[in-house]
């Protein structure tokens, strides 16, 4: 029995009555992207900040971040949230609602995956009671929108296996394009899971390898204007930015992260989150397996999907628990397969789900609640807005950074970031940044060869020197306390021990808890718009 209509529309209304509450609730990147390892949603505010420059300066075929090109991943989330603030204003909501759209989208058809009505419900329930879920569907990060497209194509192998209709077959090609300008390499995974599918199903029930190789054609043209653009025009940052440092380094080397496996770092979070998730899931292996003996076409996909999206996650170094939202779909669908282990009481399922579902949202502030978006304030923020407000054009630089970056999405604040950094981590995250002078040590930034940066950076593509010097290295904090000294014409947010005991050049204010503002007594003044309520 095929999902219909009126019950498609009750999951997408079912998914935005419970995603969408509290869409502003959560500051830019305050939400725990690792609630385990309380790692906040730094990468937040680099897509904020890129898409309220798209939306006011434009760019839009190269998208900036703090005023350098950002070519790390394509750039179709930053040109929907840039086209979202455009069109509906400037506000947390209109940054966030592409990704809670592809939430509900990706919900409606995790619910249409299944035909039998009391299973799809139950999938529904669990992906829609699972944290991770309602987080990333409230963050303007890239994940969510590619778990859309992941979903969206292999609902189309679902519904066609051999991919030969035609809306089918140019929605599994879309759906693969999009992914790719979403997030680079990791948009053909759901290619490689119908080609695993493939293998292993009967001819019958597999599409023909013409069929795929032309879907697959279809969908690099199409996602290949963008990156034959960059490769012609900014050849050097595309190739350092898009291969170098998002694909090499952090793909096989990364520069820093945990030494865990992969599948025990994803699995140990995925289960503190949604404990009733991860059981599901495991109960759900036995009826699947079963299944599979029988080469069942629907159990072989969920099967290739599950093996994608787990040897991904094993294949790619760099451990980071928003790429686990990949496995909450096909986790959902295998739980929700369980229901064969109920065959007289099918419908204790759902209703059990259900239960848990209003249980979690009883327990907003533990690892495996619902909070509807509320969360933990980042405590740099409330005292960057006040100094925002003042509208002093000094030049602030922040040290020992503990906002989040959240600095960076202030308009026309411009901050620069100085890094306790005796190791040379933060040189090794971006390495062309400091042939660039984006990076730079104290002594470099004290005596600054603006010429010889700006002829690099022009020579990489980029016409001005917004970005020169926006990242300051210090090998120790006498380093950082002299380098404030050295600079009273300068305004800075730094932690109290790195206070100068006696400065004639600042006066001091307080900022966070164990911080100062350290503000010129020479101040500067301009006008600044006033940011939204719960920006």
């Amino acid at each position: 029995m095929t999902a219909t209509p009126a019950r498609l529309a009750l999951a997408a209304l079912a998914a935005a009555a419970l995603l969408t509450p509290g869409l502003e609730r959560a500051g830019i990147s305050s939400p725990f992207a690792d609630p385990v390892s309380h790692i906040r949603a730094q990468d937040e505010t680099t897509y904020a900040n890129s898409a309220l420059d798209l939306a006011q300066q434009g760019h839009w075929l190269t998208p900036r971040v703090m005023g350098r090109f950002l070519l790390y991943k394509p750039p179709l989330l930053v040109w929907l949230s840039a086209a979202s603030l455009r069109a509906f204003g400037w506000s947390l909501a209109s940054l966030r609602l592409p990704a809670l759209l592809a939430a509900i989208a990706a919900s409606t058809l995790v619910f249409a995956f299944n035909p039998e009505p009391l299973a799809a419900l139950a999938a529904l329930l669990l992906l829609l009671a699972d944290p991770l879920w309602h987080t990333f569907a409230r963050l303007c990060y890239t994940d969510m929108p590619l778990v859309f497209c992941f979903t969206a194509a292999l609902f189309c192998l679902a519904r066609d296996p051999r991919l030969e209709r035609r809306a089918p077959f140019l929605s599994f090609a879309a759906a693969i394009a999009a992914g790719i300008m979403v997030k680079n390499i990791a948009g053909l995974l759901p290619f490689a899971a119908a080609v695993l599918y493939s293998l292993a199903a009967r001819p019958p029930d597999r599409p023909r390898p013409t069929r795929l190789l032309t879907s697959l054609v279809l969908a690099l043209a199409a996602a290949a204007p963008w990156h034959l653009y960059q490769f012609a025009v900014h050849p050097s940052w595309f190739y350092a930015d898009y291969i170098q440092v998002q694909l090499l380094n952090f793909g096989v080397n990364p520069p820093a992260g945990s030494s865990q496996p992969a599948l025990l770092f994803y699995g140990e979070r995925l289960f503190a989150s949604d404990p009733v998730l991860a059981l599901c899931a495991l109960a759900g292996l036995i009826p699947l397996a079963r299944s599979l003996r029988q080469r069942h076409p629907a159990s072989l996909l969920l099967a290739s999907w599950l093996l994608t999206v787990l040897s991904s996650l094993a294949a790619f170094h760099y451990r980071n628990l928003p790429y686990a939202l990949m496995a909450i779909p096909p986790l959902a669908l295998t739980g929700a397969g369980s229901i064969q282990l109920l065959p007289r009481t099918r419908a204790a399922l759902p209703a059990f789900l259900a239960a848990a579902l209003i249980l979690k949202a009883f327990f907003p502030s533990a690892l495996w609640g619902l909070s509807f978006g509320a969360s933990t304030p980042i405590p740099e923020a409330a005292p960057l807005r006040a100094y925002y407000a003042t509208g002093r054009a000094n030049g602030l630089v922040i040290a020992d950074p503990a906002d989040e970056f959240y600095s960076a999405t202030l308009p026309g604040l411009n901050p620069r970031y100085l890094f306790l950094d005796p190791t040379g981590t933060v040189a090794r995250y971006d390495p062309h940044y400091v042939y660039l002078g984006i990076t730079v040590t104290t002594t470099q930034f004290n005596h600054l060869d603006r010429a010889l940066y700006t002829r690099r950076l022009r020579s990489w593509g980029l016409g001005n020197n917004a970005p020169l010097a926006t990242a300051i290295l210090a090998d120790s904090p006498a380093e950082a306390t002299a380098f404030i000294l050295a600079h009273p014409e300068l305004d800075f947010d730094a932690p109290a021990a790195l206070a100068p005991t006696s400065d004639p050049g600042h006066a001091t204010q307080p900022a966070a808890p164990g911080r100062l503002f350290l503000l010129s007594k020479s101040p500067r003044l301009t006008p600044r718009q006033p940011l939204p309520a719960h920006w």
